[in-house]
């Protein structure tokens, strides 16, 4: 493996899942969010994989817009829509999108908060 080509378990921005996890550990909001995330998903890892940007993006649907009302206590109703929203502790941002027709949801995070 070449120096250009990340190693399987670093993100094409150099991230790894332990790196993640450790810049949302500071805030008690965004640890609870990562940690729910990754109770009901199973695609953290494949996520920090395909990070760039140190933007994650994550899967969405009905129980990540649950978690993120859980969160941030703003509910997630409408069919089609994108909403952006900073963590009120550490400005970290947090924009998710509905899917066209048949495609997913999407959530990008900031990997560092502030961002």
């Amino acid at each position: 493996m070449n120096a250009a080509t990340p190693s399987p378990e670093k993100g094409a921005s150099g991230l790894t899942p332990e790196a993640v996890t450790a810049a949302f550990v500071p805030c008690g909001r965004c640890s609870f969010f990562l940690s729910g995330y990754r109770l009901i998903h199973d695609d953290f890892k494949q996520a920090v994989a395909e990070s760039q940007d140190r933007r994650l993006r994550l899967s969405g649907g009905r129980d990540t817009r649950l978690l993120l009302h859980k969160t941030f206590g703003i509910r997630l109703d409408v069919a089609s829509y994108r909403y952006e929203r900073l963590c009120p502790e550490c400005q970290r941002r947090y924009v998710y999108e509905s899917g066209a027709d048949d495609s997913p949801d999407t959530l990008l995070v900031a990997v560092e908060a502030g961002r």
